[in-house]
């Protein structure tokens, strides 16, 4: 399976590596067979059973059949004895035998470069191996173990009560009943460009402003939806457009993801735009803006949720602006943890507040020692922080539009947000 993160220049070299290898590897022997026939070396294999003789001049009559263009190469090489024969040919099969070292070597180079390159521009913006064809595959058998259909997604969904009292009805189906809200269409101007989205609040009094960021789909319906259900659960929202330096609006159409056909060329020119310093920039942006808004009460810390790869973006936030955004929260998040400088983790100590990570159980499989490193970095810390892998929750189960939502940890995911919400932003 080929990297579809990569350059589509890169991905042409190394599918032809791979091609070029093996009918290289085919192409040596074939020669060396016709070789020992010319110069009649055969010998019998293992001293068990003879080969069969494959005649250079049955070979030339194949080939010249298939293009006019062997006719004077295989007129000239018939002309010369059994033994000039066997010496080209052998020549021949030393040359295949280099190039095949050769391109050996190109692919250890290219294997090198993406784990000393390749790998920082993917730990850049979070990590899009989270959503690669190993998760698709993961996700796949999930899905017929469980016999789960989009259908069978609305079936025995339940809202959950937590102890806090607190409200949980929002990921996995509509909540209608909250305050009724105003929201309007904006432009956040910061130094790379004006960010996009929809700034969703209730009709009155000023609130806690949060800032909500999508998974690799980007902003679209069921990311505005579960933006609203956060606002009326009392927030003033800011639903943001991470791709805004290089796409305005929504990128994938209705039932269209990175992972049909063409999908993942669509969103990487985007996603690879995308950078850690990148989050910092317009976090501060987002904040200051969000503190000039009469909706928006300056006197309670700011929240920051994000899905998959934005779930790093979260730690980012709260690190780049520890004055003001006291509740990081990452659902499924990718990134999370790497040997990289600048791996979320090691920003545990610069985070003022709370933090919530809800971690998928296909996620934690792949990395399972995440989960403890992040325990110990916030521990160390001093920073309250609520680590869970979430049992039976695969990666991208919160988005009420994904393959792989579940409503019942959706739910209760809901409510433990709200939870960290109303004792790190209450004021």
């Amino acid at each position: 399976l080929q990297d579809q993160t990569l350059p589509a220049i890169q991905r042409f070299v190394a599918g032809f590596t791979h091609f070029l290898l093996y009918a290289l590897l085919l192409l040596m022997p074939l020669i060396g067979w016709i070789a020992i026939s010319a110069g009649n070396y055969m010998e019998p294999v293992f001293g068990l059973f003879d080969m069969p003789k494959l005649s250079p001049a049955v070979i030339c009559e194949k080939t010249t059949a298939l293009t006019s263009l062997m006719d004077a190469p295989c007129a000239s090489f018939l002309q010369m004895s059994g033994g000039d024969q066997a010496k080209q040919l052998f020549d021949l099969h030393e040359l295949i035998g280099k190039l095949i070292l050769a391109v050996v070597a190109l692919h250890v180079l290219g294997a090198l470069y993406q784990k000393a390159i390749g790998q920082t521009r993917i730990i850049v913006s979070g990590d899009l191996t989270m959503c690669d064809d190993i998760t698709e595959r993961e996700l796949d058998a999930y899905l017929k173990k469980k016999a789960f259909t989009r259908r069978g997604f609305n079936k025995g969904v339940s809202a959950t009560v937590l102890a806090s009292g607190l409200s949980t009805t929002a990921f996995g189906m509509p909540m209608k009943d909250g305050k009724p809200l105003t929201e309007a269409d904006v432009l956040i101007p910061t130094p790379e460009g004006m960010v996009d989205g929809k700034f969703i609040h209730p009709v009155e009094g000023a609130h806690a402003a949060v800032i909500f960021w999508p998974d690799i789909h980007g902003v679209r319906p069921a990311y505005f939806e579960m933006a609203r259900n956060l606002a009326r659960a009392g927030y003033a929202v800011i639903a943001a457009n991470p791709y805004y330096r290089t796409h305005q609006g929504r990128l994938f159409a209705d039932g269209q993801t990175f992972r049909d056909e063409g999908g993942r060329e669509l969103v990487m020119p985007h996603y690879q735009a995308l950078s850690v310093d990148g989050v910092g920039v317009d976090t501060k942006a987002i904040v200051s803006w969000l503190d000039q808004q009469d909706p928006v009460d300056t006197d309670r810390g700011v929240g920051a949720v994000g899905f998959c790869m934005t779930g790093s973006w979260t730690l980012r936030a709260a690190a780049a602006v520890p004055s003001r955004v006291k509740a990081p929260v990452s659902f499924h998040g990718g990134g999370l943890v790497s040997d990289a400088e600048t791996s979320p983790h090691l920003l545990a100590g610069q985070i003022q507040g709370g933090v919530l990570i809800a971690i998928a159980e296909n996620d934690h499989e792949r990395q399972p020692e995440a989960e403890s490193v992040l325990i110990e970095a916030f521990e160390t810390a001093g920073v309250p922080a609520e680590i869970e892998v979430y049992e039976d929750a695969m990666h991208g189960w919160v988005p009420t539009d994904g393959r792989a939502h579940h409503p019942e940890q959706s739910e209760r995911a809901w409510g433990r947000m709200l939870a960290l919400f109303e004792a790190q932003l209450s004021g």
